[in-house]
């Protein structure tokens, strides 16, 4: 990857001017740009160092047909976190409801969406951020994955609680204390795996979590 150096604010490539630094897909950086003609786009960092991203290509949708630059994210009057979660609003949207984005069969192919608070409206979205733990360094995140975007199924989460989230979605009640599978393999200090195969054999919670591994033979 190239240094992000190279893609400080300000930055033209083409039609399109860096703004910030967007929400990552996967490991992939991205990036917050404006075009020429007034769009606001999240463009992946390799697609606009090789030339193959120039504009926004002024794709609208049924649902965010307006220009997202009438939101109040002008860059006159709001600072970067304000368009990091600008970023994060314009692809959750993207995931749910159009049909051409990365990932799209995962979010609005298996039927997730946005509630209408935040479909239409980036002002509602960026004050729920602000009063929720919004911080650079953590990604909105849904607790519930069968569920849509909505302030009672979102939280702002680091990187590792997404993938606990993701990975154990398994709850297990132990001396009145409920957890998920991840979060008992680590109180217990046991590999996850361990816990989970002993589970799903059948194993009693308590011997699953206290049974050293070293003395169970085919786990």
């Amino acid at each position: 990857m190239g240094k992000l150096i190279d893609l400080n604010p300000g930055t033209r490539f083409g039609r399109l001017v860096v703004l910030a630094r967007a929400e990552n897909k996967g490991s992939e950086v991205q990036w917050l740009c404006k075009c020429d003609c007034g769009t606001i786009v999240v463009v992946n960092g390799k697609s606009l160092r090789r030339g193959q991203t120039k504009s926004c290509g002024c794709i609208r949708d049924e649902l965010t047909a307006e220009r997202f630059t009438t939101h109040g994210a002008t860059k006159s009057d709001k600072t970067n976190h304000d368009y990091r979660i600008y970023a994060i609003w314009r692809t959750m949207i993207d995931r749910c409801y159009n049909p051409h984005c990365t990932g799209y069969d995962r979010y609005g192919g298996r039927g997730i969406i946005v509630c209408a608070e935040w479909l239409h409206s980036f002002e509602a979205f960026r004050m729920w951020a602000k009063n929720n733990g919004y911080q650079e360094n953590l990604s909105i995140d849904r607790l519930n994955g069968t569920e849509g975007y909505t302030p009672e199924n979102c939280r702002w989460a680091t990187p590792v609680q997404q993938t606990r989230n993701r990975k154990c979605t398994r709850f297990l009640t132990h001396m009145g204390e409920k957890k998920t599978i991840m979060e008992w393999a680590t109180k217990y200090n046991l590999p996850y795996h361990v816990v989970k195969n002993r589970i799903n054999r059948g194993w009693p919670i308590e011997r699953a979590l206290t049974e050293p591994v070293h003395t169970v033979k085919n786990q």
